[in-house]
């Protein structure tokens, strides 16, 4: 256990000289500030992002998605529309029951592109200069991990003995241990 808590304060920047732990906590602020940019520019993508429902786009759509999908086209000034947004409360009740595949299509793809649509929200450039902050992050504090005694830890996995389904079964792509019976026809 207290090796442990050794690691997390050496990977927090305490073996750190000075310029080292100044370094760091610029690193972390440079990361925390690029954190939040990149979770309003998602959340800047989900408010601008609707889709407009007809009537026979309603295919498969429970009561309450509906009511829900009026009010929505209310709050945003389109009275007596159908709106689908990229919140999660409006999409995914959307995907799961729209009988439209071609809509839910149209809307996954609005879903897993948020972030990256062009334009100010883009998220791609903010991605890029995390990646390249992450990197810049003193070697003596994150990236390695030493005891006391200056030794680096080698990490390993633990071998957990097999559960009884899995001694059965074997691991995915073996054959199990034991012989399954055949499956019978009636």
């Amino acid at each position: 256990m207290l090796e442990r808590y050794h690691t997390i304060f050496v990977r927090a920047g305490a073996r750190l000289d000075p310029a080292g732990k100044t370094r760091l906590a610029e690193i972390n602020e440079r990361l925390a500030t690029l954190g939040t940019l990149f979770s309003q520019n998602v959340l800047a993508d989900e408010k601008a992002w609707t889709l407009v429902l007809a009537p026979d786009d309603l295919a498969g759509l429970p009561d309450w998605l509906i009511a829900d999908a009026v009010q929505a086209a209310a709050d945003r000034g389109h009275a007596g529309k159908r709106l689908i947004t990229l919140s999660r409360s409006s999409i995914e009740p959307f995907l799961q029951y729209s009988a439209r595949r071609d809509l839910r299509e149209k809307a996954f793809a609005a879903w897993i592109r948020r972030g990256e649509n062009g334009g100010p929200s883009d998220n791609r450039a903010i991605m890029g200069e995390m990646i390249g902050v992450r990197a810049s992050v003193p070697a003596s504090s994150a990236m390695t991990a030493t005891r006391r005694s200056g030794s680096p830890i080698r990490w390993r996995r633990r071998r957990r003995p097999r559960s009884t389904f899995s001694a059965r079964c074997g691991r995915p792509g073996e054959p199990g241990r034991r012989k399954r019976p055949p499956i019978s026809r009636r």
